[in-house]
């Protein structure tokens, strides 16, 4: 049974039985849930599963609890949920009348464990951590991909810095080191250089060197 395609209630005048082994699919967006409303009592038969299927959005990252089913009385619960993200986990509960499902987002890490993607998805939970709400867009657009739309997505993306000014403050660690010598009385100036810059996933390095000849 699908209680429909947008955020609204199916209601139901009587008791509703559900069959061995059937479907319950409800349609999930963060602000509202679809779901059942039904007038008298729910028995849910062995064998049932939850199938959730969501809109993308922004979905709170300590979690947001849903009311799906409500009755006069309730009885089973499912024996399986599945939620269509690998974005999102999920948790379901009851008391005597009703359902609920509690979504919550995951550690983005989890999604691509390797590679530049998983770089910029450790860059973006760091972000998060840190209270910055401006990539909640972002990770929004991803709930409904695949695992493989996620990570082509992402593993061509950089990780670019926005600078300013003269003298731009970027927080990197910068190390660089130098070594000149001189050989052939002094006729022959060789040099070697390094610089590099650090923070987190990102690194950058130049190096390089030259020689001069004096007569």
């Amino acid at each position: 049974m699908e209680t429909g395609c947008s955020a609204s209630f199916l209601t139901i005048n009587g008791n509703f039985i559900s069959d061995q082994g059937s479907t319950l699919v409800i349609f999930l967006e963060p602000e509202a849930s679809s779901g059942l409303n039904v007038s008298a009592d729910v028995t849910l038969g062995s064998n049932l599963t939850l199938q959730i299927d969501l809109q993308a959005g922004c979905y709170t990252r300590s979690g947001e609890t849903y009311e799906f089913l409500l009755s006069d009385s309730l009885s089973g619960t499912f024996s399986q949920v599945n939620i269509a993200s690998r974005m999102l986990t999920h948790r379901a509960s009851y008391t005597s009348e009703r359902a609920f499902v509690t979504i919550i987002p995951v550690a983005l890490t989890r999604i691509a464990t390797s590679g530049n993607a998983n770089s910029v998805l450790n860059a973006i939970d760091t972000f998060i951590d840190d209270g910055d709400a401006s990539l909640f867009t972002l990770i929004g657009n991803f709930i409904p991909y695949t695992l493989r739309q996620v990570i082509s997505s992402l593993i061509n993306t950089g990780n670019p810095f926005t600078v300013t000014g003269y003298f731009p403050d970027r927080s990197l660690v910068s190390p660089g080191v130098s070594i000149t010598g001189n050989m052939m009385q002094d006729l022959l100036t060789v040099g070697l250089y390094y610089n590099g810059e650090f923070k987190g996933n990102y690194s950058d390095h130049s190096y390089g060197g030259q020689a001069r000849l004096g007569f």
